[in-house]
C-alpha cells in the first residue's frame, strides 16, 4: 500500500529524533551530576559565606544548563509530533 513510503520516512525521522533526544538527555546528566556534587560539598565543607555563595552560583549555572537541555528535548519532541501529524495527514489517516 501507499503507507509504506510515509511509514518508512516516519521511522527514519523518529530514529533521528530519538538520537537527538538521547544526546540531549545525556547532556542533561552531566550538569545534574555537577550540581549534586557542588551541593553535597557545600553542605559538608563550606565554612564561609563566600564558599556558600560560590557553591550557589555554580549550582545556578548548572541549573540553567539543565533547563536549556530540557527545553531542547521539549522542542525535539514537539517537532517529532508535528512531523508525525503531517505525515498522517499526507497519508490520509487523519
Amino acid at each position: 500500500m501507499h503507507t509504506q513510503g510515509p511509514k518508512s520516512h516516519n521511522t527514519k525521522t523518529s530514529t533521528e529524533e530519538l538520537k537527538k533526544i538521547h544526546y540531549a538527555l545525556h547532556q542533561t546528566a552531566q550538569p545534574l551530576t555537577v550540581l549534586q556534587g557542588v551541593l553535597e560539598l557545600a553542605l559538608l565543607k563550606s565554612e564561609s559565606i563566600q564558599e556558600y555563595r560560590q557553591s550557589i552560583e555554580t549550582a545556578l549555572l548548572q541549573t540553567g544548563r539543565i533547563v536549556d537541555c530540557l527545553n531542547e528535548i521539549r522542542m525535539l519532541a514537539n517537532t517529532d509530533a508535528l512531523q508525525n501529524q503531517t505525515l498522517r495527514k499526507a497519508a490520509g489517516h487523519v
